[in-house]
């Protein structure tokens, strides 16, 4: 294995195992985002409660609602696909693909929903 090979999107799926690590990595990943929003959710609900009537006040902590809701919602999402089963899906995740992998990778969907195992 070659130093470039070692960040590869593609070791995400080589293997099962190498898929439910990443789909774990990928859970932990969002639950550290979400922690780090509820931190920053919870300085605005500090900075709100020294200075109630001043607007900026109010729109950060507004601020840090909105910056707290997406690292929950996929929080929620992952687990969610993490409990249903669905590692390939959750291992994809964050990786950007490009045109022609994307192509093969639903090429090798249809063909496996086409011919499923007996």
């Amino acid at each position: 294995m070659q130093l470039g090979d070692l960040f590869s999107p593609t070791n995400r799926s080589r293997t099962q195992a190498a898929r439910e690590r990443f789909a774990r990595f990928e859970l932990l990943r969002s639950a550290v985002q979400f922690l780090a929003a509820l931190c920053f959710l919870a300085g605005s609900v500090i900075a709100v409660l020294r200075a109630p009537h001043d607007i900026s006040s109010w729109l950060y902590i507004s601020g840090s609602v909105l910056f707290c809701s997406v690292p929950a919602v996929r929080l929620w999402s992952e687990v969610a696909l993490y409990r249903m089963g669905h590692t390939d899906t959750l291992a994809e995740r964050g990786v950007e693909l490009s045109p022609a992998e994307l192509a093969r990778r639903r090429e090798r969907q249809r063909k496996r929903q086409a011919d499923p195992p007996s």
